[in-house]
């Protein structure tokens, strides 16, 4: 029996500058990202709580 993993991922804040004219619409974009994980705490049996870092 395969089990299926639920992840979410909460961001409190984010900030970056614009280099867009304001009035027009984002074109299509890619971001790439790495996340280094600072830790590991079970919360529950079905709950870890791991917090990270976005570099």
């Amino acid at each position: 029996m395969q089990e299926t993993v639920q992840v979410r991922v909460l961001i409190h804040n984010l900030s970056a500058e614009r280099f867009l004219d304001a009035e027009k619409p984002f074109p299509p974009i890619q971001i790439a990202t790495n996340i280094n994980v600072l830790g590991m705490e079970k919360k529950r049996e079905d709950l870890l709580e791991v917090p990270f870092v976005f570099t």
